[in-house]
């Protein structure tokens, strides 16, 4: 009796150790990829730093903010009015923003507020994004229309 225990017994220590060691390679191939999906999108306030390849100043203080917990919701600033809307995701980089409802505030039409109309029409043509070193770039097909720099948000 005692000569059938003890093979059952390696059989099943072998079993569990084998077990063991395909459960830790997958664990360390799914740690070890990287990620590059919709998440990052959520992780920043998008600072515009340059429409249509023309540098936008920093004291415009442009920019979105895609809400996390609002699927969809994104906000924001034109430069001069306050802004809200939502957006679509689909494939692996597109996005498609709606129309956005803005504020109505009077701006002083100068060269660092004047980027309102063209942030919004910038938007509007917008069907893909990507992000690289935390700089969200959207393109309308094959042009960039518009670079947003990622910082924490601003509370």
């Amino acid at each position: 009796m005692k000569k059938r225990i003890f093979p059952i017994a390696i059989l099943t220590f072998m079993s569990l150790l084998l077990s063991c060691n395909n459960t830790k390679k997958t664990i360390a191939a799914a740690t070890d990829s990287t990620t590059s999906g919709s998440e990052q999108l959520y992780q920043f306030q998008w600072n515009l730093t340059e429409l249509n390849g023309v540098t936008v100043p920093a004291i415009a203080k442009a920019y979105l903010l895609l809400s996390l917990g609002q699927v969809n919701k994104v906000t924001g600033n034109t430069g001069c009015n306050l802004m809200n809307g939502s957006f679509e995701l689909s494939g692996t980089n597109g996005i498609k923003f709606s129309a956005f409802a803005t504020t109505r505030m009077a701006c002083i039409d100068n060269p660092i507020t004047n980027v309102e109309q063209k942030f919004l029409d910038a938007l509007s043509v917008t069907g893909n994004w990507v992000i690289k070193d935390t700089v969200l770039l959207l393109s309308h097909a094959n042009t960039i229309v518009a670079k947003l720099k990622g910082a924490i948000a601003e509370k």
